[in-house]
């Protein structure tokens, strides 16, 4: 039956060095059009390919664990990191997916210390609160894509990789008025901070400006040259990073 079936595929991917791998709930009905599609077609890289799949994610788990274990017992982030991909041979391109969800128990409570939750924003009527403009841009787009994920410490995070790189597409004014409404809503005062060596972060300043003003929101939105070193500065801050 299906059961022993997994248990055998386990069996061969355990003898080739990779570890168990585990069909959960929700990937059930991908798994058996994947037979299915076999069964009918002979072709069996559906299934070949939802497999590989489900493997990658399970070295990713692995990862994470034994990443976790280090630096919970002081070991330095990037020394940790390069070890534990370089034990399970993974990609540089996929090492961010590490990096960013996961955190030492220092960090997460450090980090869940200075969250302000959405039923709280109340409490900032009237406050300024200093935006991390790119970080908090690009991060509500790949929400609006279905593209971010809750990590160990609180926070939901992208990874979509394009810092530098960022160039303004259809989420851009979708993902702003978002935010502006939400300003809007709390009577909170805005100030968005962008890089000024990303290009195009004076247009981007004066849209986020011109849209202020088109609700009658009080704020600003800035080009400057180190954001990181100017919120740490701050005393309300949006971000996903560490500040």
């Amino acid at each position: 039956n299906g059961r022993c079936a997994r248990l055998l595929m386990n069996l061969i991917l355990l003898q080739e060095g990779y570890p168990l791998t585990i069909i959960r709930i929700e990937d059930r009905v991908k798994y058996i059009q994947a037979i299915e599609q076999y069964q009918q077609s002979g072709d069996d890289s559906i299934f070949l390919d939802f497999i590989a799949k489900k493997v990658d994610e399970r070295i990713i788990e692995e990862a994470k664990k034994d990443f976790k274990y280090l630096i919970d017992r002081g070991y330095k982030k990037e020394y940790a990191l390069n070890m534990v991909c370089n034990h399970y041979k993974i990609p540089k391109d996929e090492r961010i997916k590490i990096i960013r969800t996961v955190h030492s128990e220092e960090e997460i409570k450090i980090i869940k210390s200075k969250l302000i939750s959405i039923k709280d924003l109340k409490k900032l009527n009237k406050s300024t609160i200093n935006i991390d403009g790119y970080n908090v841009l690009i991060g509500v787009e790949a929400f609006l894509k279905g593209r971010v994920i809750l990590c160990d410490d609180g926070i939901y995070r992208d990874f979509e990789s394009i810092y530098g790189k960022y160039k303004m597409s259809e989420y851009t004014k979708k993902s702003l008025n978002l935010l502006l409404k939400l300003f809007k809503k709390h009577n909170i005062k805005p100030i968005f901070y962008f890089d000024a060596q990303v290009s195009k972060s004076g247009e981007l300043a004066k849209i986020v400006r011109d849209l202020m003003k088109k609700e009658g929101i009080e704020g600003n939105a800035l080009c400057i040259k180190n954001c990181d070193k100017t919120l740490k500065e701050k005393e309300i801050v949006a971000t996903s990073d560490t500040i």
